[in-house]
């Protein structure tokens, strides 16, 4: 692990980013309430290590976990440990006045009204999630997105 995140910073350091996105939290989530300081050792050290870029920094929360009926987990636990992991990002991007995209709730209820999956097994984002996802993002910054035809 130690190894993988030395490499993620030398990449990003080298790259000489000027906006980095951070996604983080989902899998952290799955440690419940009990994990949060662990995960906010974690965010913090993550973000003084791409604080030398000088790039802006955008947070992003997990979306929920969507729920495709059985034999797969019931989300609604996982769901309420993501809200937790959520209210954290947000609480760290308004400190650090980071903006924060909150797809928990951006994403929410489209999920289960979406004409599709957004994910293919609950947690990973389907081809469909993607495109419905990128618009909801753009739109969070005010940019105005073009509606795609398939």
């Amino acid at each position: 692990m130690a190894d993988g995140f030395r490499q993620l910073k030398e990449h990003v350091l080298a790259n000489k980013p000027t906006v980095i996105v951070v996604g983080y939290g989902l899998n952290e989530s799955f440690k419940g309430k009990a994990g949060l300081p662990e995960f906010g050792r974690g965010l913090d050290i993550l973000l003084k290590t791409i604080a030398p870029t000088q790039a802006r920094i955008v947070i992003l929360s997990p979306f929920r976990q969507e729920d495709l009926g059985r034999p797969l987990p019931d989300p609604t636990e996982q769901n309420k440990n993501l809200r937790l992991y959520r209210d954290a990002l947000r609480k760290v991007a308004d400190q650090g006045g980071y903006p924060f995209v909150d797809l928990f709730e951006l994403l929410g209820d489209d999920q289960a009204k979406s004409a599709g999956r957004l994910t293919d097994n609950g947690i990973h984002l389907s081809a469909y999630g993607y495109r419905h996802s990128a618009p909801v993002i753009a739109d969070s910054f005010g940019v105005t997105s073009t509606p795609w035809r398939i």
